[in-house]
């Protein structure tokens, strides 16, 4: 959650001459994740050999995807994923959104083809649907999404690939995925975990066990919890953020629903969860730049609003 007060203080950009990783300046600023991560009903991974290009769109076996879809299953986010055989078929793994965790789906297709045959097949049906495809059984397996393409930034490239090792090394009971882009790269290492849905920052394997094994009060891992899947980034995910520091990690396995309006000078949400409502008031704290990793002064930038939690309150459904 976020602390302090509502601020418009002015952050310096790096010198002219200066090309620092956009994590280290995002670091140096305190920025924080949350409000970042995607929101998708379901998330699809594509094995994809490297070298990967920029953006990720441009491999041939990808030319009729995108990164975000609208199949029957709904809004889908499509990544790239390193194979992890040497099987000349292409691997499909989906992770689909549920009220408490995700369905996991994993199909294998001979070619490029068949690979777009499908891509027009989930148009209209749902995966399960899908002839050969295999129903994952066993629901308390962990999945970790580490996004380490370098193609797209030196940050996810190094970091990301880095921490990826060091999980396949040192966790034990994890698939571990090293995919494309998923955004927030100034925050490498990022990652995803699954069944839960939640997107990572500034990651490290004591942090990433703890959340593996919901482990420690909720409230310490604040400042690395980008979102949660099933949220829009922004005030949505904030909120629900803030009601994961009151319940605690046996929120992952609950439904959510959440509604947000704006109110002079904020936003008011209603995080619904088991006959009972949060309501989160948020207010903007900050505007914050992002830099261009190790361009000279940074240039080009984007900016990012950061927002301030200010009030969460339980009550009870009418």
């Amino acid at each position: 959650m976020s602390t302090g007060s509502v601020s418009e203080t002015f952050i310096a950009l790096p010198e002219a001459g200066e090309s620092p990783k956009c994590s280290e300046f995002s670091k140096s600023i305190c920025e924080d994740p949350g409000g970042t991560a995607f929101a998708a009903a379901a998330v699809i991974l594509i094995e994809i050999p490297l070298p990967w290009p920029k953006p990720i769109f441009e491999h041939s076996l990808l030319a009729n995807w995108s990164s975000e879809s609208d199949f029957w299953i709904g809004k889908s986010r499509v990544l790239a994923a390193v194979p992890k055989t040497n099987s000349e078929n292409i691997h499909v793994t989906i992770f689909e959104r549920t009220l408490n965790g995700a369905n996991t789906f994993k199909l294998s297709f001979a070619s490029g083809d068949e690979l777009n045959d499908f891509q027009q097949y989930l148009m209209s049906h749902h995966p399960a649907e899908m002839p050969g495809v295999q129903k994952v059984k066993d629901d308390s397996f962990r999945s970790v999404l580490v996004c380490t393409q370098g193609s797209h930034d030196i940050c996810c490239g190094s970091y990301g690939t880095r921490f990826a090792e060091e999980v396949e090394q040192n966790i034990n009971g994890v698939d571990v995925y090293r995919v494309s882009h998923t955004g927030g790269h100034r925050f490498a290492p990022t990652a995803m975990t699954l069944p839960d849905g939640r997107m990572w920052a500034g990651l490290n394997i004591g942090v990433l066990e703890s959340i593996i094994e919901s482990s420690g009060n909720a409230l310490d891992f604040n400042a690395h919890c980008r979102g949660w899947w099933g949220a829009s980034p922004g005030p949505e995910q904030i909120a629900e953020r803030a009601v994961l520091t009151r319940v605690g990690w046996a929120l992952n396995d609950l439904p959510r629903n959440i509604m947000v309006r704006e109110v002079p000078g904020g936003w008011v949400a209603e995080v619904g969860v088991t006959g009972k409502i949060w309501e989160v008031k948020i207010k903007r704290r900050r505007v914050v730049p992002s830099i261009s990793c190790r361009s000279s002064g940074g240039l080009p930038t984007k900016l990012h609003t950061q927002y301030l939690v200010t009030s969460v309150d339980e009550k009870f459904a009418k």
